[in-house]
């Protein structure tokens, strides 16, 4: 973990990476700026879930993807609906979504999806 800190403490120094804060239903940056966006145990704290997907697949280049990720029981407690596959693929194909693949493990879910081009 240490070694981890010190090199995004480098990378940022460097100029490489930036942090920012910024709520995900009005993220700061143009349309079709980013090929890939990741969120790992963070999804599930969302206040509106699809506003939320709308504004990243709005900054999601055309075939842009995006990697969703948790805990199984996490998923289970916060959004037992996606427990159902095919809950979960209606769900991210009514939000304009392909679905790549999903996969429902038994620690991790995770699903990755794209934005059509």
């Amino acid at each position: 973990m240490a070694a981890a800190t010190d090199k995004n403490r480098q990378a940022i120094a460097a100029g490489r990476v930036e942090i920012l804060l910024a709520d995900v239903t009005s993220l700061p940056f143009p349309e079709g700026h980013f090929a890939l966006a990741t969120a790992f145990q963070t999804h599930f704290h969302w206040e509106d879930f699809p506003a939320a997907l709308r504004e990243i697949q709005r900054v999601l280049a055309p075939g842009g993807r995006l990697l969703l990720a948790c805990e199984r029981a996490k998923v289970k407690y916060y959004m037992a609906d996606f427990l159902d596959s095919s809950y979960g693929e209606a769900f991210f194909q009514s939000r304009g979504f392909v679905l790549c693949r999903q996969e429902l493990g038994q620690q991790w879910y995770w699903v990755l999806l794209e934005r059509p081009a």
